[in-house]
């Protein structure tokens, strides 16, 4: 009984964790190009995007498998004229 125990818990573990969850990390360069009265000017910050894939688990209900994106990085800063900062920021939200 206690063989056929263990045998059914690893059973299941090897049926349900392997699909539970997968990640991915990458770095982008997030490039902001405006357009003043004397031209183009260009800032730039990398970013990092992780990506978490929850849709692969067997036991997982539908409504938990998506795929979920965080992007982490600071602010994009341009001069836009002599004393005249433009900053763009990240919104924050974790589902984009």
């Amino acid at each position: 009984m206690k063989t056929f125990a263990l045998l059914s818990l690893a059973l299941t573990a090897a049926l349900i964790l392997p699909g539970c969850k997968s990640e991915v990390n990458y770095n982008q360069r997030l490039t902001l190009v405006v357009g003043t009265p004397a031209g183009e000017v260009r800032g730039f910050a990398v970013t990092q995007v992780t990506k978490t894939d929850t849709t692969g688990g067997i036991f997982l209900p539908p409504e938990a498998r998506r795929v979920i994106s965080k992007v982490v990085g600071e602010a994009v800063v341009v001069e836009v004229m002599p004393g005249r900062w433009l900053f763009a920021l990240l919104d924050g939200r974790e589902d984009g």
